[in-house]
């Protein structure tokens, strides 16, 4: 996992994410710049300022690239985890995961917790079978 990735989506276009999972072969330690083909997953954490563009112009933009798994993370008022696969070249429709909910993801590694986990905030629910 990689955070802070410039991803090469087209020709003129280039990305920076939040979060990246690439395969430990291609990661070189002077790499700063990879392409879709090597992502196994993109991670955007949405805050109001970045929604739009993380929702809609890199959604789309990840999806045309063939990018096979997109997770979107907003944290504006409770945290909520949006997930995308690749079908064909679009996402399908996002599966929402809200804070005290279990998210059970099993692509591009199996992983559960609940969303709420990603912020320290006590005043959230938490799911009491994540731990």
């Amino acid at each position: 996992m990689l955070g802070s990735v410039n991803l090469r989506i087209g020709p003129e276009d280039l990305f920076i994410s939040d979060l990246a999972v690439v395969r430990a072969d291609d990661i070189e330690l002077t790499r700063v710049m990879f392409e879709p083909k090597e992502i196994l997953l993109v991670v955007e954490i949405s805050s109001q300022e970045t929604q739009l563009r993380d929702s809609v112009l890199k959604q789309t933009a990840y999806a045309e690239a063939g990018i096979p798994i997109y997770w979107r993370i907003e944290i504006i008022e409770t945290p909520v985890v949006f997930t995308y696969e690749l079908e064909g070249e679009e996402y399908k429709p996002a599966v929402r995961f809200e804070a005290g909910s279990v998210a059970t993801l099993p692509a591009p590694f199996e992983i559960s917790f609940d969303p709420a986990q990603l912020i320290a905030r006590r005043d959230w629910p938490t799911n009491p079978e994540v731990r």
